[in-house]
C-alpha cells in the first residue's frame, strides 16, 4: 500500500587536457509511488498515486595553470517535476463522491471514496559556479568563489467538487457531477514564481608552526522576485474589497542578504594531538512553499480560521554556530576526537493571525521563534589498518526554542477560546538527547568490503494529551521510545573484459527492528491509545485493535538491494 518504482540513470565523461579538464555529467531519475493513508487501508485503491521526474545536466571546466593554482566553472541546468492524483484524466468516470464511504464513527476504516485532490509542481534551476584556489605562499592558500541560481516554480493543486450538490434522482439518490472550481479559488490555486539568489566567498588557509587558521566569509543574497499586498487587512488579489484601504495596492518584496564571518583555529598541542575551535554565521532562505503559498491571498469567508497564506517577505534563518574541541592520537592508527558545540538559531518560522476588515481571518507564516542547540560528540575512530576499521562516536544533545511547530499558533486558535501559545523554552521536534552510530567495515581494498552500521536513539520529544499531563498542557512534555537499526553494505569489485564492474548489496534494518517513530499521545507508544474507552461503538467492519495498529507509526521494513555498476 506505500509500493515505489525507481530508474535512475547516472552518467560522466570527462576529457583530459595537460592543463585542463571537461566533464559532463547527466542524472535522470523517474518514480511512482503511493503513500500509506492508514484512514484507507481497507480500500487503498482510493489514494493518491505520485510520480516524479528529474533531471541535472552539469557541464564543469577546469583550468590548472600551474601545480599551486587551479580554477573551475560550473554550469547546471536541473528540473524536478511531480504529479499527483488517483486517476490521470481529471473527469474520469470511476470519481466518486467525494464525500463517500466516510466512517461515521471514531475508530472506523473508510469503506470506499478517494482523495479528491490533484497537483502538478516542477522546480527549474539553472546554476553558474565559479571557483578559485591557489597556494600562494608557504603559508597562505587562498581559495575565492562565486555562483548564482535562478529557479522557475510552479505548484498547482485542486480539489474535485460537486456540481450538482444537494440534488437527488427519482430515487432520492444523490446526484454526483464531477467538476472543479474556477482557478483562483478555494480548491484551484497555483502560482508560478522566479526567485534567485547570488552568493560570494573568500577563504584564507594560514599554516604557522604554532597553528592553522581558516578565515573566510561568505555573501549570501536572495531575491524572492515578487509583490505582496501593502494592507494585509485587505489583502485579496483575486476579489480586494473597494471600501477598505489598501484595495488591489501592492509592493516589491525586498531582497534578503547577510555577511557571514567565519573562523577556524587549529593548535597542535603535540605531534599526536591538536585543540581547534570554530565560529561562524550561517544563513538558509525558507522553504519556497512558505513564500509562495495562497499567493493570491484567497481567505475564507467564514468566521472559523481556515486560511494559510504564505509570507514573501520572510526572512532567512539565521544560525550562529560555536564549537571547541581536541583531536588525540591515543594508540597507532587510532584517535579520539571531543568536541562540545553551541548553536544559536533565529528567525525560526511561525505564525500570526490577521483579522481582514471584513472580520475574516486567516494565519499567515513569520518569522517569530527562536532555539539553540548545545551538545558533546565523542568520536573513536580507527583507520583502516589490517583489513578492519571502525567509527564509534556519541552525542549528546539539548535543542530548545520557544516552539517546535510552524503550524503551533495556527492548531491553538482552532479552539474557542484559543489556547494561549507557548511562552517558555520547550524542547524541539528534533531534542533526540543521546545517540549512539557504529560503522565497522572489513575487507581487502579494491577487492571486497563488508560494512555494518549500528544506529541507537534515545526518544525523541512528543506532546502528551492533557489526561495524561494532569489537565495542563506540556509542548514535547513526553518522551517516544528509543530505536535501533543496523544497516549492511557489501560490494565486490572486478574486471570484464577491460570494464570495471562492482556488485553491491544494501539491507536496510537488517533485524527488522520495529521502531516506534509515531505514538499515540495518551501513551507515548504505537501500541495503545487511552482515548479508546470513548470510542463508542464502531460502525465498520473493523475492531478497535486493528485500527490502532497503524503501520505508519512503525520505521519501514527490512529492504534488500541488489545492484550492479561498472566504468570504462
Amino acid at each position: 500500500m506505500n509500493y515505489e518504482y525507481r530508474n535512475s540513470f547516472n552518467g560522466k565523461v570527462t576529457y583530459a587536457l595537460p592543463n585542463w579538464k571537461f566533464s559532463y555529467t547527466f542524472f535522470w531519475d523517474d518514480s511512482e509511488n503511493k503513500y500509506y493513508d492508514h484512514a484507507y487501508k481497507w480500500t487503498p485503491d482510493g489514494t493518491s498515486t505520485h510520480f516524479g521526474e528529474n533531471f541535472i545536466h552539469n557541464v564543469q571546466v577546469s583550468f590548472y595553470p600551474s601545480q599551486r593554482t587551479f580554477t573551475t566553472l560550473k554550469f547546471s541546468a536541473s528540473n524536478y517535476d511531480y504529479k499527483g492524483y488517483v486517476y490521470e484524466d481529471p473527469f474520469d468516470s470511476r470519481y466518486v463522491y467525494q464525500y463517500q464511504g466516510i466512517p461515521t464513527s471514531g475508530y472506523t476504516f473508510r469503506h470506499g471514496g478517494q482523495q479528491s485532490d490533484r497537483y502538478n509542481r516542477y522546480t527549474k534551476t539553472y546554476l553558474g559556479q565559479w571557483n578559485l584556489e591557489s597556494q600562494v605562499s608557504k603559508e597562505h592558500k587562498v581559495k575565492v568563489g562565486a555562483e548564482v541560481q535562478s529557479h522557475e516554480i510552479f505548484n498547482h493543486w485542486s480539489t474535485i467538487v460537486n456540481l450538482t450538490e444537494g440534488q437527488t434522482d427519482e430515487n432520492g439518490n444523490l446526484i454526483f457531477t464531477i467538476g472543479y472550481r474556477e482557478p483562483g479559488t478555494p480548491g484551484n490555486q497555483s502560482y508560478l514564481k522566479s526567485p534567485y539568489q547570488i552568493a560570494a566567498y573568500a577563504q584564507d588557509k594560514m599554516e604557522y608552526d604554532i597553528m592553522i587558521i581558516n578565515a573566510g566569509v561568505r555573501l549570501d543574497y536572495f531575491n524572492p522576485n515578487t509583490t505582496m499586498p501593502v494592507d494585509l487587512r485587505n489583502p485579496s488579489r483575486v476579489n480586494p474589497n473597494p471600501n477598505f484601504p489598501g484595495a488591489g495596492l501592492e509592493k516589491e518584496v525586498n531582497a534578503k542578504y547577510q555577511i557571514s564571518p567565519r573562523i577556524g583555529v587549529s593548535f597542535p598541542i603535540s605531534d599526536q594531538g591538536a585543540i581547534y575551535f570554530s565560529y561562524g554565521h550561517f544563513f538558509q532562505i525558507p522553504n519556497f512553499e512558505n513564500l509562495y503559498r495562497n499567493d493570491e491571498y484567497i481567505i475564507d469567508q467564514g468566521q472559523s480560521l481556515n486560511t494559510i497564506t504564505g509570507n514573501p517577505d520572510l526572512d532567512a534563518q539565521k544560525t550562529v554556530k560555536y564549537e571547541i574541541g581536541l583531536q588525540q592520537v591515543i594508540f597507532p592508527n587510532i584517535a579520539l576526537d571531543v568536541t562540545a558545540y553551541y548553536s544559536d538559531i533565529r528567525n525560526l518560522l511561525g505564525m500570526e493571525i490577521i483579522n481582514t476588515y471584513e472580520g475574516f481571518k486567516y494565519a499567515r507564516f513569520i518569522n517569530r521563534d527562536y532555539g539553540n542547540v548545545k551538545g558533546l560528540i565523542l568520536t573513536l575512530d580507527k583507520r583502516f589498518a589490517d583489513y578492519f576499521a571502525l567509527t564509534i562516536d556519541y552525542t549528546y544533545q539539548i535543542a530548545e526554542g520557544n516552539s517546535s511547530d510552524p503550524f503551533a499558533v495556527y492548531n491553538d486558535n482552532q479552539t474557542s477560546p484559543p489556547i494561549e501559545s507557548e511562552k517558555k523554552v520547550v524542547p524541539l521536534d528534533w531534542d533526540q538527547r543521546s545517540t549512539v552510530n557504529i560503522q565497522a567495515t572489513v575487507g581487502g581494498p579494491g577487492d571486497w568490503t563488508i560494512g555494518l552500521i549500528v544506529q541507537y536513539g534515545s526518544g525523541m520529544p512528543y506532546t502528551e494529551d492533557i489526561q495524561i499531563s494532569n489537565g495542563v498542557r506540556f509542548e514535547n512534555g513526553g518522551r517516544r521510545p528509543t530505536t535501533f537499526n543496523v544497516d549492511l553494505k557489501a560490494n565486490k569489485f572486478f574486471d570484464l573484459f577491460g570494464i570495471k564492474m562492482q556488485a553491491y548489496l544494501l539491507v536496510f534494518n537488517l533485524f527488522d527492528t520495529r521502531n516506534e517513530y509515531g505514538v499515540y499521545s495518551t501513551t507515548g507508544r504505537a501500541t495503545s491509545d487511552l482515548n479508546t474507552k470513548y470510542a463508542g461503538e464502531i460502525n465498520g467492519l473493523n475492531t478497535i485493535e486493528e485500527f490502532i495498529n497503524n503501520p505508519g507509526m512503525y520505521s519501514a521494513p527490512r529492504q534488500v538491494r541488489l545492484g550492479l555498476s561498472f566504468g570504462f
